[in-house]
């Protein structure tokens, strides 16, 4: 009877053994890509834990109007709310000096990559695997693209993805850790109706600001707001604000 016993939970054993073989057979089959890309989300998110931040829409501040004045950069303006500017020219950029201590570098636009332009004009074959790989999730513009981007973190990656969602998660996601984060800790989005785009940094921190940002052309502006090296000067989200709120073309009749 001892052996009768024996037997059977032997074969009960082995039945369920055949059984889990057969289940990691069927997800390494079924969702091996995926737990690779999963596996490596993970890695990457411990490695770089910046990985993890997406961005956190922002509610913007009334602009300063008071002592607020227009500051003529390449082509654009904006508000200062820090009064007039004193410029010098740093090749790719143009380097705005405030008298209070605060300043800005304002990257020339038209040395920002056209990303998406880029890719349908010089290489067609490129693009047509990048709009493949997106086919569900359609990326049309340079604003989509940084959206889709700074949007992915490695929690979004699980072995129970399609293979296709899996794919395109760990691209964006690679092109995030290739990007990186032009300031920090924070990143934050905004949509004023005549721009769009991202804050990288809290000025609370004591740290520079970053914006990019884009019109309704989808032309992508690059700030970076920082106290000039001794000053105490006060940079508030307001003042952020302000600048982004009011950033616009130069009218024609004032060029």
């Amino acid at each position: 009877m001892t052996d009768e016993l024996a037997d059977k939970e032997s074969s009960r054993s082995a039945i369920i053994l055949v059984i889990l073989a057969v289940l990691v057979a069927v997800i390494v089959v079924t969702h091996g890509l995926q737990t690779l890309i999963w596996a490596e989300a993970r890695m990457l998110g411990r490695s770089n834990p910046w990985l993890n931040d997406v961005p956190k829409p922002m509610t913007l501040a009334a602009p300063q109007s008071d002592k607020a004045k227009w500051v003529h950069v390449f082509l654009y303006q904006f508000k200062s709310p820090w009064g007039d500017a004193t410029e010098k020219d740093s090749g790719t950029f143009l380097r705005l000096n405030f008298k209070p201590g605060q300043a800005i570098a304002f990257y020339d636009p038209a040395v920002q990559l056209d990303t998406i332009g880029s890719m349908k004009s010089s290489n067609p074959a490129a693009y047509q695997t990048f709009a493949n790989t997106f086919a569900g999730n359609p990326i049309d513009t340079n604003y989509d693209l940084y959206k889709a981007i700074y949007s992915v973190s490695p929690s979004q990656l699980t072995p129970w993805l399609s293979s296709r969602d899996a794919l395109r998660l760990n691209a964006l996601l690679i092109w995030k850790l290739g990007f990186g984060f032009d300031s920090g800790p924070g990143l934050y989005s905004f949509d004023t109706g005549q721009s769009r785009g991202f804050q990288f940094g809290n000025p609370a921190s004591g740290r520079p600001v970053a914006l990019r940002l884009f019109d309704t052309h989808d032309r992508q502006f690059r700030f970076t707001i920082v106290r000039t090296a001794g000053s105490s000067a006060d940079i508030t989200q307001q003042d952020v604000d302000t600048i982004i709120q009011s950033f616009e073309p130069i009218p024609l009749a004032e060029r």
